[in-house]
């Protein structure tokens, strides 16, 4: 979202951003600080931390990874999870 220009300062940004419900978002915003992956700040910003963005980066690289194969190829469950496990290069 960050890429789109927002500013994230709650969960109703982001619920509006992604044309979900608040409750998802408050849920899914608690598990990911409790986890340690997004810090939020005093001023209520929501922010990635390391850690965060190392996951963030691995579900890009697997949708990308699982959309080629839809695209180029007659994909199993098998080998969809078998590309999503370790990447070649980040």
């Amino acid at each position: 979202m960050r890429a789109r220009g927002w500013i994230l300062r709650c969960s109703f940004d982001i619920a509006k951003g992604l044309s979900v419900s608040k409750p998802s978002v408050s849920f899914a915003t608690k598990n990911l600080r409790e986890n340690g992956y997004i810090p939020i700040g005093p001023d209520n910003r929501i922010h990635l931390t390391g850690s965060g963005r190392a996951i963030a980066a691995r579900m890009v690289y697997c949708l990308n990874r699982i959309l080629t194969i839809l695209i180029f190829t007659s994909p199993s469950q098998k080998r969809i999870i078998s590309l999503c496990r370790k990447p070649t290069s980040p």
